[in-house]
């Protein structure tokens, strides 16, 4: 007499595909076994990038007495300061271990989009100035989210009315060491324009990677 087997191992894991937010959007993802195995059933979790999204707990252990009761992680965006766009990362399910060989080396996969909160930009003050004859203006440009580790921001300011006002600051260099600051152009008016005569100054960005 054979007995046939008829139960499929395996992993049954739900949803496949969830989100998460750097402003505290989190997901679980269930799991279960397909069958009973003999052994428990220990079911290792990671992501492929910690600074977007973890994932609590660890592993999962699964019995023969509790194999098809759901358990569940927890996906937790995590919050940068700089602005990357919306990253889609991996949670990787196993492989597991069983002293059943047959629950062994048993895999899966979730993706994940970790939805962004930075927007990059830039927030002038004292965006209307009034240059007078021969004398300085001054205001201030901050960056309203961090740049990237390693990525340099440089900020310029060229005047739009030349024959009223010059631009006498060298561009600004900022890093994520220094984007938190309020920096300062200098613009001086033209002599012998008119006292006070208003000027318009574009401020320009453009950034690199260092190294």
């Amino acid at each position: 007499l054979i007995n046939i087997d008829n139960d499929t191992v395996g992993l049954i894991v739900h949803p496949l595909q969830c989100n998460t937010s750097e402003t505290g959007l989190t997901s679980r993802v269930w799991i279960s076994l397909k069958a009973q195995p003999s052994f428990p059933v220990t079911l290792p979790i990671s992501s492929s990038k910690l600074t977007e999204v973890t994932v609590t707990p660890p592993s999962l252990t699964f019995t023969p007495t509790d194999w098809n009761i759901e358990q569940f992680i927890t996906l937790q965006g995590i919050d940068e300061l700089y602005a990357d766009g919306n990253q889609v990362i991996s949670v990787y399910l196993g492989p597991s271990t069983s002293a059943d060989a047959l629950f062994a080396g048993m895999t899966s996969s979730v993706l994940v989009t970790n939805y962004d909160n930075e927007q990059a930009g830039m927030a002038l003050g004292m965006a209307n100035c009034a240059a007078k004859s021969d004398q300085l203006a001054n205001f201030t440009a901050k960056l309203t989210s961090c740049p990237q580790p390693g990525e340099i921001v440089t900020l310029t300011a060229v005047s739009q009315n030349p024959s009223v006002a010059s631009v006498v600051s060298q561009p600004l260099r900022i890093t994520s060491m220094n984007w938190m600051l309020s920096m300062s152009f200098s613009v001086r008016g033209i002599k012998g324009t008119a006292s006070p005569s208003l000027f318009l100054v574009a401020v320009r960005s453009s950034s690199s990677m260092s190294g």
